[in-house]
């Protein structure tokens, strides 16, 4: 597993995930949502990544609860992260979704996504070297932990694959809706649409996240996703003993464990 390297991620906004009817308009997904509104899904151009940045800025480490126990703000963030998901939108092909609301225009939704190629490929980007450990300390803390979350998963073997066929993977690696358009099946939708769009590539048999949310858990398990390891917050201690977690209890809430999960395409 390397998507730790890429990123952190959790979905703080994913405790509802509603069942809403699909329509196509002239080729455009589109989904009915509130009555009038709808919401319109695209794939995401590298050449959007300041607008998506933006986004996610905004809607996801503002309330990513797995950040906020340890102190994140957005002054760790802001400097170098369009540079970084500019980087990872790049990467290999595109499979990355937005929502936006038609009659606003506004993007409520996205889907960042990469693909792995396990064989002929170097390694996806990598946050480590955006980061400066003593200018981001707890940014640095959240892709150590995730690395420490990561250590030892074997995906192909947990769902029985077959290694000789299985030389690329999807991953997600954030997925952010607006407060305000919660429990409109929107992430749903997002994760559906990433996931059809890289099973059209060839050899991508598995897709794989990891969730740092109770919420996001539950909304990946709906949709076939199983756990391989899961780590406890308040039982991990980083890389000099300290358990970062240690009376963050009441920040975390329901939000006990972080998790990485799979299932096959």
């Amino acid at each position: 597993m390397i998507l730790a390297r890429v990123l952190s991620r959790a979905l703080p906004m994913l405790s509802k995930v509603g069942q809403q009817d699909v329509k196509y308009l002239a080729g455009t997904r589109a989904r009915h949502s509130n009555g009038s509104k709808m919401i319109v899904y695209s794939r995401i151009a590298p050449s959007d990544a300041p607008v998506i940045a933006e986004h996610m800025l905004e809607n996801f480490y503002k309330f990513e609860p797995f950040g906020l126990a340890l102190g994140l703000t957005n002054a760790e963030v802001e400097t170098w992260f369009p540079k970084f998901l500019d980087e990872v939108l790049n990467y290999y092909e595109p499979v990355s979704f937005m929502a936006k609301d038609t009659e606003t225009n506004e993007i409520v939704g996205v889907a960042i996504n990469i693909i792995m190629d396990l064989a002929n490929r170097s390694p996806p980007p990598s946050m480590k070297p955006y980061l400066n450990k003593e200018k981001q300390p707890v940014k640095w803390q959240i892709v150590t932990f995730l690395e420490d979350l990561e250590e030892g998963v074997d995906a192909i073997k947990f769902l029985n694959m077959d290694a000789s066929k299985t030389n690329k993977m999807f991953g997600c690696l954030f997925l952010s809706v607006s407060a305000k358009y919660g429990g409109k099946g929107i992430a749903k939708t997002l994760i559906r649409e990433s996931e059809a769009e890289a099973k059209q590539l060839e050899g991508v048999t598995i897709a794989t996240t990891d969730t740092t949310s109770q919420f996001s858990y539950l909304a990946f398990q709906k949709l076939g996703y199983e756990s391989i390891k899961e780590v406890k917050y308040l039982s991990y201690k980083d890389h000099e003993g300290i358990p970062i977690f240690e009376g963050r209890d009441k920040l975390l809430g329901v939000h006990t464990s972080a998790r990485v999960v799979a299932k096959k395409l």
